[in-house]
C-alpha cells in the first residue's frame, strides 16, 4: 500500500515534464530529485527502500543530463521504468511501511489509489510513450515557410497533447468506471468532427490516426490492467 502511496505521488511530480519538450536545466531536475527524494522518505522509510533514492535520481540523470536531446522522451520512459521496478521490488522484498498510513488503512484506500495512479500513467507517460512513437516514424505536425526546412510546428503539437490528454483521461473513466465501450466511439467522433477539414491533408490526417490509435491502445490496456488489479 505504501508503494502505491509513493507511485501515485512520484507520478505527480512527473507531471513537470507535460508542457517541457526540452531537458530540465541542471537546477530544475536536481530540484525535482530532491523532492520525490523527501517522498521516499517520507511515505517508503525502510532499509530497503534506500534503493529507491540511487533510483530516482539515475532517472531524472539519465534523461535530463545523459541521454541526446533527440531521445529526450524515451529516456523519461526508461528513466520512469527504472524506478517502477525498483519499487515493486521494494515492495515485494522489503515490505515498505508508511508514515503516512494507519494500521489499518480503510478497505477503499486501495482501489482508490490504484484508480489515481492509473489516471496519471495515461496522463504525462502516455503521453511520453506517444511522444516517441511519432518522433520516431517522424510523423509530429510540421509547418513549412519559404526557403526554411520544415520545423515541427509547436502550436498544433501543443493542443495535441492537450486533447490527447482529456481524451484518454475521458476514455480512462469509460473503462474503469462505466465499462461501456460504446462511449468510447462518441468521443472518437466528436474529435474527427472538430478536426474535420484538417484530415482532408494526408500527413496531418496520418499523425491525427496513429495518435489516436495509439492513446486508445494504451488507455483500455491501462484501464484493463487497473481493473484486474482492484
Amino acid at each position: 500500500m505504501a508503494i502505491l502511496l509513493f507511485l501515485n505521488a512520484w507520478l505527480l511530480t512527473r507531471l513537470w515534464f507535460t508542457f517541457r519538450d526540452r531537458p530540465l536545466p541542471t537546477h530544475e531536475w536536481t530540484g525535482l530529485a530532491l523532492v520525490q527524494v523527501v517522498l521516499i522518505g517520507v511515505l517508503t522509510p525502510g532499509l530497503h527502500t534506500l534503493a529507491l533514492i540511487p533510483a530516482v535520481i539515475a532517472s531524472l540523470a539519465l534523461s535530463e543530463a545523459w541521454m541526446p536531446k533527440e531521445r529526450l522522451n524515451e529516456g523519461r520512459l526508461a528513466g520512469g521504468a527504472l524506478v517502477a521496478v525498483v519499487a515493486f521490488l521494494s515492495a515485494h522484498y522489503g515490505m515498505p511501511g508508511s508514515w503516512l498510513l494507519p494500521a489499518h488503512p480503510p478497505a477503499v484506500l486501495r482501489p482508490a489509489l490504484l484508480g489515481l495512479l492509473g489516471f496519471l500513467l495515461v496522463a504525462n507517460e502516455t503521453n511520453l510513450a506517444i511522444r516517441s512513437l511519432l518522433h520516431r516514424f517522424q510523423m509530429e505536425p510540421t509547418t513549412s515557410s519559404h526557403g526554411e526546412p520544415d520545423t515541427v510546428d509547436d502550436r498544433e503539437y501543443n493542443a495535441g497533447r492537450v486533447i490527447g490528454m482529456l481524451e484518454r483521461w475521458l476514455i480512462y473513466l469509460v473503462v474503469v468506471f462505466a465499462q461501456n465501450y460504446n462511449v468510447i466511439a462518441l468521443i472518437l467522433a466528436a474529435k474527427g468532427f472538430a478536426r474535420f477539414r484538417q484530415l482532408e491533408e494526408r500527413e496531418f490526417a496520418e499523425y491525427v490516426l496513429i495518435g489516436t490509435l495509439a492513446s486508445l491502445l494504451f488507455t483500455v490496456v491501462i484501464g484493463q490492467s487497473i481493473l484486474y488489479f482492484f
